[in-house]
């Protein structure tokens, strides 16, 4: 009888740690699928189609790599952009000190220039304001922290282009306008970017919360 006393709680045993390693196996296998659903395994297009897909989504949360991809695809889109109007404007001022004045072509082309950055801002701003918000519940902070960005450099940066454009338009006129007031202006909005810059790679690189916070589940 002790023997098979002995032998029924050998049994035992071995089954508890059976039912505990099945258990665990599975809890880690469903944390796994949670976390992958969650956005961290996200492709480059996938995280760009899932922030074009939410455009105006400002609740809900964003992994790293969905904000992170989505960042460098408007970036990208920026610097294509950007190198098209630094090259058409070395043209126009060769061209203004060539023949004295924009060529009907060339005005044309800085409509066209002007046409299409004005669409990407607006075709970008909204669902990138929607992504930082959902990057800021990640990591369980308020989407409103991002008003910082509205309130610092881009009035600075706004200011710097119109200063920018007058001084141009002025020596496009023969005019010999100073720079300070631009240069001024241009460092204080460099500036604040740096250290924008600095915090928004501070928000991509912080790991999100892996569990459920009060702005929703991981998504």
């Amino acid at each position: 009888m002790r023997g098979v006393s002995r032998s029924c709680r050998y049994r035992h045993k071995a089954r508890t740690h059976l039912i505990s390693y099945e258990y665990n196996a599975h809890y880690l296998e469903v944390s796994h699928s949670e976390f992958a659903v969650g956005g961290e395994g996200l492709t480059f297009r996938e995280a760009v189609v899932r922030c074009l897909r939410r455009y105006v989504a400002f609740g809900g949360r964003a992994s790293r790599s969905e904000f992170g991809y989505w960042t460098l695809f408007v970036a990208a889109v920026w610097l294509v952009i950007v190198t098209a109007w630094a090259v058409a404007g070395s043209i126009f001022y060769l061209s203004d000190r060539v023949y004295g004045g924009l060529l009907p072509a060339e005005v044309v082309l800085v409509e066209r220039i002007l046409d299409v950055m004005f669409s990407v801002g607006l075709l970008t701003v909204l669902p990138t304001v929607a992504a930082i918000s959902r990057r800021l519940h990640d990591i369980g902070w308020s989407g409103w922290w991002q008003s910082l960005w509205y309130f610092g450099p881009v009035p600075l940066w706004l200011i710097a282009g119109v200063i920018g454009f007058a001084w141009l338009v002025e020596g496009f006129k023969g005019a010999d306008p100073s720079p300070v007031p631009l240069l001024v202006i241009g460092g204080l909005a460099l500036g604040a970017s740096a250290g924008m810059a600095v915090w928004a790679a501070v928000m991509l690189a912080w790991p999100g919360n892996r569990s459920e916070n009060r702005y929703g589940r991981p998504e």
